[in-house]
């Protein structure tokens, strides 16, 4: 009998031992899948009276995997992303699939934490260091950090150094326009009021014209910042920031730039749980004048942000490396939001563009860009999104962009299928 009861007691330690154990290490695996149909009439670069309008759909399958034991937590996410049409319906494979994330956290202590590995970096509003959501593919950097996180306070630390492939000597780095090396401060404290946050990255690039004599050379451009200054008060916000670039270019050129903006806004609770959110404020990011020495380079850089959720949606400025010939950009904005319930919103966004370099005596009007959006949380897991957008191009935009014939009409439409059960991010690009 006593044997009997010792041996259902070592099975019920047994059970409750591996009860434990199962709580501590955890695996679970989560995706998204997202669809996007656009008319492209104008998007990004200004369409000519001869240029017919573009329609595609793309898509995006991401599954993510996470394992979770004690002090570690393992990452991964493989995607899919295309065009509708871009391979063939009967193939045996096709260069669209590729790793996203792959990346190691291990927890120190419960305020230090050690990242490691492929992983994307969402810092502030992202206008500086963003995971590029908007991208169907997205942007991750292979790069180790040190996070102290306690309280109201967190800093980051952050080191990375890119190579080509494998190699036992070093050679001429060409994977453009990825940084060979990175350094990274990051701190941030934050209250209920106010947010206060600090930036170093330093960029080593590259040095181009040394390339061309097959000479390994690194550039050094460093960004300092303050990502944001922020307080609030009840339904108002007051929000800055600021951003200064110094150091020398890929083709050697010296850089002072600098990137400030400043905006307010205030949400106006109404009846029937509707609400509505205006806001107003202006960014300079500023430019290098056409005539002037070009061995000087004024033009900021904003390297791996988010740009699209800034500058208006139609992605004229600072998308896909454009940088409107690096006169620099005055974006003056006022947006609106309103809410006919907690779950469906529609919102005017409207811009003014100047360029902040002079254009070889040409006026710095640049024109004006309305943007609507609708947005629609169907329930946890499905969302829906659309947006319009018009620019009222002037004539000193087409010439920038070497367009000599530009179409009257520039415009861009689209609508997105966003399946996002287990994320927080319901809606891709909107900056407010």
């Amino acid at each position: 009998m006593k044997k009997g009861l010792l041996v259902i007691g070592l099975v019920l330690l047994s059970i409750n031992a591996q009860a434990q154990e199962n709580e501590q290490k955890k695996f679970t695996v989560n995706g998204q899948f997202i669809t996007r149909t656009e008319f492209r009439n104008g998007q990004a670069v200004l369409q000519t009276e001869d240029d017919k309008a573009a329609f595609q759909t793309g898509q995006r399958m991401r599954l993510e995997f996470n394992y979770v034991e004690e002090n570690l937590k393992l990452f991964g996410s493989i995607q899919d992303v295309r065009i509708w049409g871009s391979s063939p319906q009967i193939k045996a494979s096709d260069p669209f699939l590729s790793v996203h994330e792959a990346w190691a956290e291990y927890s120190v202590n419960p305020f230090v934490k050690l990242k490691v590995g492929r992983q994307e970096l969402n810092y502030d509003n992202f206008r500086f260091l963003g995971n590029l959501d908007w991208a169907l593919q997205g942007r991750a950097h292979e790069i180790a950090l040190l996070k102290y996180e306690k309280e109201a306070l967190k800093l980051h630390v952050g080191y990375a150094f890119n190579v080509a492939g494998e190699s036992t000597k070093s050679g001429i780095y060409a994977v453009s326009p990825q940084y060979k090396t990175a350094q990274m401060i990051h701190a941030e404290y934050a209250t209920s009021t106010m947010k206060f946050v600090g930036l170093l990255w330093n960029n080593g690039q590259q040095d181009l014209v040394a390339a061309q004599g097959l000479k390994d050379e690194t550039v050094y451009m460093t960004t300092i910042g303050l990502p944001e200054i922020s307080w609030k008060k009840g339904s108002f916000k007051a929000l800055a920031y600021a951003y200064y670039q110094f150091g020398t270019d890929q083709n050697q050129r010296e850089v002072s730039a600098f990137n400030v903006s400043a905006e307010v806004s205030n949400t106006f609770a109404l009846e029937n749980d509707h609400s509505f959110i205006a806001t107003a404020g202006f960014e300079i990011l500023s430019g290098t004048d056409f005539d002037q020495d070009q061995n000087k380079n004024n033009t900021f850089n904003p390297l791996y942000g988010t740009n699209h959720r800034f500058n208006g949606f139609m992605d004229f400025f600072y998308v896909g490396g454009r940088n409107n010939k690096g006169a620099g950009l005055i974006d003056t904005y006022a947006l609106m939001r309103y809410y006919v319930k907690k779950n469906l919103f529609i919102s005017l966004n409207s811009h003014a563009f100047m360029s902040h370099g002079t254009l070889n005596g040409i006026d710095s009007f640049l024109g004006v860009e309305e943007d609507i959006a609708l947005g629609w949380v169907v329930n946890k897991s499905f969302s829906i999104q659309a947006g319009y957008s018009q620019v009222f191009a002037a004539d000193n935009l087409a010439k920038v962009q070497a367009v000599s014939n530009q179409d009257g009409l520039q415009n861009w439409a689209y609508v997105m299928l966003i399946f996002r059960p287990q994320s927080a991010a319901k809606f891709i690009g909107l900056k407010w």
